[in-house]
């Protein structure tokens, strides 16, 4: 017998998916910025600048030494004393929570049109055809 799941728990296990797939995509953004492995960097470049772009953004917010990986925005070019692991977990302090907010963007526009959509027909607001009601 297959139990039925609770809201609680897809929202619970929805978060957990994102929460791994921001540190995955948080990994390969370093992993392919520091370490490009051979891969064609006009191809990459591109790519990355994307998909860094809002922790590049947030990032200009913060002190140059504590942050992460800062393209395409930013100009800190060192590490301010950190070893690789610790720039490592500083990229990822900042970017995991960026990308998990990124993740539930889609769920907010779509549950904010849901409402105003809801909104609209309870005020009869946009119901009536133009041109139907003078004849």
């Amino acid at each position: 017998m297959k139990w039925p799941i609770s809201a609680y728990q897809r929202a619970v296990r929805g978060f957990f998916f994102r929460l791994g797939y921001a540190v995955a995509l948080g990994v390969l953004v370093f992993d392919l910025a520091v370490l490009p492995l051979g891969l064609n960097l006009d191809l990459w470049s591109p790519i990355l600048d994307i998909l860094n772009a809002p922790v590049g953004a947030l990032s200009l917010l913060i002190p140059c030494p504590e942050r992460g990986l800062d393209f395409p925005f930013g100009h800190c070019h060192h590490q301010g004393g950190q070893t690789a692991p610790e720039f490592f977990f500083s990229h990822l302090r900042l970017a995991v929570p960026v990308y998990v907010l990124c993740f539930y963007l889609p769920n907010l526009f779509s549950a904010g049109w849901g409402w105003l959509t809801r909104r609209r027909r309870q005020r009869g607001i946009g119901s009536e055809r133009p041109g139907a009601g003078s004849s």
